[in-house]
């Protein structure tokens, strides 16, 4: 399903914040280019693929 899809990416991206919480904000921002732009570029990746249904706001991107 969809939505499942777009969740995982979610999780993802939580999990990778969850891990980083204890850090200084300099090597957070260090850590989040390092393991959430890949996430990032998956999900765009895959949102581009998406065909919404007729009349959705998806469809008038």
């Amino acid at each position: 399903m969809l939505a499942e899809i777009g969740l995982s990416y979610c999780n993802k991206l939580f999990y990778i914040e969850r891990q980083l919480k204890e850090l200084s904000v300099e090597e957070r921002k260090a850590r989040r280019e390092e393991f959430e732009t890949p996430v990032w570029n998956g999900f765009w990746k895959w949102i581009v693929t998406l065909k919404p249904l007729s009349g959705n706001k998806l469809e008038k991107r």
